[in-house]
């Protein structure tokens, strides 16, 4: 049978998008799937630990066995390749690249006739419909046990529909804190009893705004946040995300999904993801 390599890099919602697009691309070409999912400083956990789907992993030597003669490599940004050596000391990309076999800015066809397809890329697959796209995503099973503390932490917060959720993406993006504010103060402006649940990935920044906006704001407590991989440099690509950062971030997630989900970054994959989970939640 043929294969499709989804190739995964970044953090965990960069790596959700693209699996979800191979998800449905390996079904509509009969393609097995299968996962490249490496653990490093921005992503410290293995797919197994966040979900029960039964896709086969796979590491580099075998990504090295596949005879190239019969594969073909797709990279849908160059950063992917170069970020891929760079910063976390991983070669096969950067040397398939040299090697000129990679082919940049463009994605794999459903009719090639290569035994073998790598893909790497942060995002979706433009040839899959947004609708497959997001059904693959919510159709992604993530443990019981992270559902379950979500489901815990709402009930207990009082999440639903009347709550305006806000995703403050911090670290990297290199937002002032303004820039959130900005988007609350008119919830607050117009509802004086408005409630706001926030999440960031940012200690510093969710304390900012729970002190700013005080009696609005609700939150949760003994979360795991973001660090720094070095603490006296900025925050550009300088995070550190273990795999119980991981794991609170998707309990975030499910949290944010049973929200009015209105105040978020719209460059954040993370918000993304949020956005395709509050879908589903909106019609049960």
């Amino acid at each position: 049978m043929n294969s499709l390599i989804c190739y995964c890099t970044g953090a965990l919602s960069n790596r959700i998008l693209p699996l979800a697009s191979c998800i449905e691309f390996s079904k509509a070409t009969g393609r097995k799937l299968f996962l490249y999912w490496p653990t490093d400083r921005i992503c410290g956990g293995c797919f197994s630990e966040f979900f029960d789907d039964d896709i086969p992993i796979v590491d580099e030597d075998f990504l090295r066995s596949l005879e190239p003669d019969h594969t073909e490599y797709h990279a849908r940004f160059v950063a992917s390749v170069t970020n891929d050596m760079n910063l976390y000391g991983r070669s096969f990309l950067h040397d398939t690249l040299n090697d000129g076999r990679v082919t940049l800015n463009d994605e794999p066809s459903p009719t090639s006739e290569f035994k073998n397809i790598v893909y790497s890329t942060n995002t979706f697959l433009g040839r899959i419909p947004p609708s497959l796209n997001k059904e693959a995503v919510r159709g992604l099973m993530i443990k019981k046990e992270i559902k379950d503390k979500a489901c815990g932490i709402a009930a207990a917060l009082g999440l639903d529909r009347s709550v305006i959720g806000a995703h403050l993406r911090g670290t990297d993006f290199n937002r002032p804190f303004s820039f959130y504010e900005d988007q609350i103060r008119p919830f607050v402006a117009s509802n004086k009893n408005v409630r706001i649940f926030i999440s960031s990935d940012d200690s510093v920044l969710e304390d900012h705004i729970a002190e700013t906006f005080a009696p609005n704001i609700i939150r949760r407590n003994f979360k795991r946040y973001v660090r720094k991989n070095n603490e006296d440099s900025a925050w550009g690509n300088n995070t550190f995300i273990d795999s119980e950062s991981i794991r609170d971030a998707l309990v975030d997630i499910l949290l944010l999904s049973k929200t009015n989900f209105k105040i978020y970054n719209t460059d954040s994959s993370f918000a993304t993801y949020v956005q395709i989970m509050n879908e589903q939640g909106a019609t049960e």
